[in-house]
């Protein structure tokens, strides 16, 4: 079965989008409030193999560009998502 981490800060967004994941045949480690952040995120990966990570794009310690890239390092694919519109023009 492939194992998504995501990453997500904002409570109600997690949940909508880990019972999609979930409902569509994924197993999904999502962050909670103790780790919805850059570095929470990051720990997660260096804790356990993904085989896919999904990361919102702004998050309250940094950049969800952040999680993705050291995902990318670790050869698993990164989709990184987000709500502002103003963020992706700044990337």
């Amino acid at each position: 079965m492939t194992c998504l981490l995501l990453v997500e800060d904002d409570y109600e967004v997690r949940l909508v989008v880990e019972q999609i994941l979930v409902d569509a045949g994924f197993q999904v480690e999502a962050t909670d409030e103790a780790t919805d952040s850059v570095s929470g995120g990051c720990d997660l990966l260096d804790r356990r193999a993904y085989d896919l990570v999904l990361t919102d794009g702004k998050l309250g310690d940094g950049s969800g560009i952040e999680i993705a890239d050291k995902a990318l390092e670790m050869r698993i694919p990164a989709l990184l998502y987000t709500g502002y519109a103003s963020f992706l023009e700044a990337v």
